[in-house]
């Protein structure tokens, strides 16, 4: 019985939120590489992200509980906006060769309110 791969997040924090649905309910969750992105955060691509583990026993549950999740969140308070262009990968990819040989993703993030209003697809336009 070991460890099991339920989902992989690129973003530290949606990976914490996650963790934290499975622990609610009394589950053994590990986010792996958390600690090794927060020191190199240029490596988040080529280490795959934050990966979220838990044991087999608990893997078809916790499959369950974070669809649940995804699908019925709280929409109070605010939500995290994540939002990267073409010239932010462009300016990443050459950023991190010349700094560290490895692409360093270049985001812009923000927290907006709930009540400001999405279009129909759950997108805001750019």
């Amino acid at each position: 019985m070991g460890l099991r791969l339920v989902a992989h997040y690129f973003e530290r924090s949606e990976g914490v939120v996650a963790r934290s649905v499975l622990e609610d309910v009394g589950m053994f969750a590990y986010l792996q590489n958390e600690g090794l992105i927060r020191l190199c955060p240029q490596y988040v691509g080529p280490l795959g992200g934050y990966r979220l583990l838990v044991s087999e026993i608990d893997l078809e549950e916790a499959v369950e509980l974070l669809i649940e999740a995804k699908l019925n969140p709280l929409l109070d308070g605010e939500r995290l906006e994540v939002r990267g262009g073409v010239w932010d990968r462009i300016v990443s990819l050459v950023m991190g060769y010349i700094i560290g040989g490895v692409p360093v993703a270049i985001r812009e993030t923000r927290w907006v309110p709930f009540d400001e209003a999405l279009p129909q697809d759950g997108h805001k336009a750019d």
